[in-house]
């Protein structure tokens, strides 16, 4: 019975992040209002999905199920299909920032997010319409008098 109660038992598979204790160590609960850090940091990789702050303006526009482009810094070159997953019910005021909302977008193939590891740096593009057989401009390249669009 002593045994058993020296074990840590995870609630879902994943890979240990990182172990925030030592050998010998007493591992008790935090006291209410006093954040204390886990014992170990437990990743589930099964279920990769991209986090990013939309701008409060543009956030009235995006629905659930609407289709995004994610790029990633680690891979320059390749581009992945995703959509939206959540829209967070709330705006977010930090400071020396604007107000923004929480957007999720999951990837459209899972098995491209084999080799994806959590905490990459990424950047999501919600396409809120499309059209088909137009001319694609970049915003850089399109001149209001004589300034460029930024």
């Amino acid at each position: 019975a002593a045994l058993d109660q020296t074990q840590l038992k995870a609630p879902f598979d994943g890979i240990v992040a990182e172990v925030n204790g030592e050998v010998g160590e007493f591992v008790t609960p935090s006291p209410v209002g006093i954040p204390t850090p886990p014992a170990v940091d437990l990743m589930d990789t099964s279920c990769i999905y991209v986090s990013a702050p939309i701008d409060e303006v543009d956030a009235s526009g995006i629905r659930v199920g609407m289709p995004a482009r994610i790029a990633l810094d680690a891979f320059t070159e390749q581009e992945f299909a995703g959509r939206v997953r959540r829209i967070a019910p709330y705006v977010l005021d930090l400071e020396k920032q604007a107000r923004t909302v929480d957007v999720e977008v999951d990837f459209d193939s899972p098995e491209e997010c084999q080799c994806l590891l959590p905490g990459y740096s990424a950047d999501i593009e919600i396409i809120l319409s499309q059209r088909t057989a137009v001319l694609r401009v970049p915003t850089e390249a399109v001149l209001e008098g004589n300034k460029r669009h930024q």
